[in-house]
């Protein structure tokens, strides 16, 4: 059943976190001015979700455009 089903979207960045939580706040606003009944999806960091259960997880990650500074740039830049 569709009440029961506990959805937990995951992030590992703050930033997308906010960003996902404004945007399914605003969409979850929609569906219950119309009379949905949709449990709403718990955002958090990963950490916030350790050790704990969910139906569905969705992981959201972000992926930067070629050409910018990331996480493998600096790490590749450290190495001797």
């Amino acid at each position: 059943e569709l009440d029961a089903l506990h959805v937990g979207i995951i992030s590992p960045y703050a930033r997308q976190i906010s960003l996902l939580q404004s945007k399914v706040d605003a969409e979850w606003a929609q569906r219950e001015a119309k009379g949905a009944r949709i449990p709403r999806p718990e955002i958090s960091t990963v950490d916030s979700f350790q050790g704990r259960e969910m139906d569905i997880v969705i992981f959201s990650c972000v992926r930067a455009p070629m050409g910018t500074s990331g996480p493998t740039d600096r790490a590749r830049s450290c190495s001797p």
